[in-house]
């Protein structure tokens, strides 16, 4: 545990976060996080916040879990770090990249979700998305699958654990998160065509 000098990415963003380079240099941090927790062997005793009703998903690396851009710290336009591990768990590598071009292109709140962000004008979310996937070296179509697993694992996690009076899980499904989760969804597949067109 260390102190990281800078401030988190509330919104309005800063500049650099509205910028192509400030999505770089968030796709290269995460592949570079990719990269590095493929050698991480968490301890078998290990208890996942994410699935404490049963075992962790199979078949992935462990990724942090909660990339909104509230848990990345910048020096005026330097990303110099990524807090807030607690969601932390194993999960398909592209996960990470997944969630994060889902707060930071922004795909969050559809069509509305950007004007939070400090944006003069709507981005163009192409490009954007883009940016960010070519940053981290993936492809758009297996980033935008990534994005769909994970709100269908999100919906399903808000839905049961808040059900169980788990928290914050039971936090997410009184204020609404799964009808919010399911208007996403449904606007992410209105956009898939534009956002892998060339």
């Amino acid at each position: 545990m260390t102190y990281i000098e800078g401030t988190p990415a509330m919104r309005p963003w800063p500049p650099a976060l509205r910028s192509e380079e400030g999505l770089h240099a968030l796709g290269r941090m995460l592949r570079d996080l990719t990269d590095a927790l493929q050698h991480f062997v968490p301890p078998t005793e290990a208890v996942w916040r994410t699935s404490p009703a049963g075992p962790p998903l199979p078949g992935g690396s462990i990724r942090h879990g909660d990339v909104g851009m509230w848990n990345t710290i910048w020096d005026g336009d330097r990303l110099v770090g990524l807090i807030d591990w607690d969601f932390a768990e194993p999960a398909p590598p592209l996960w990470d990249l997944a969630q994060a071009a889902w707060y930071a292109v922004p795909f969050y709140r559809g069509e509305a979700g950007w004007q939070p962000c400090g944006f003069t004008a709507k981005p163009d979310h192409r490009r954007r998305f883009a940016t960010l996937c070519e940053a981290y070296g993936a492809e758009r179509e297996a980033v935008l699958d990534a994005l769909v697993e994970l709100q269908t694992t999100e919906h399903h996690r808000v839905a049961t654990l808040g059900a169980a009076g788990i928290a914050p899980f039971q936090d997410f499904l009184a204020r609404g998160d799964l009808a919010e989760l399911e208007e996403e969804a449904a606007w992410l597949t209105t956009q898939r065509t534009s956002l892998l067109s060339e």
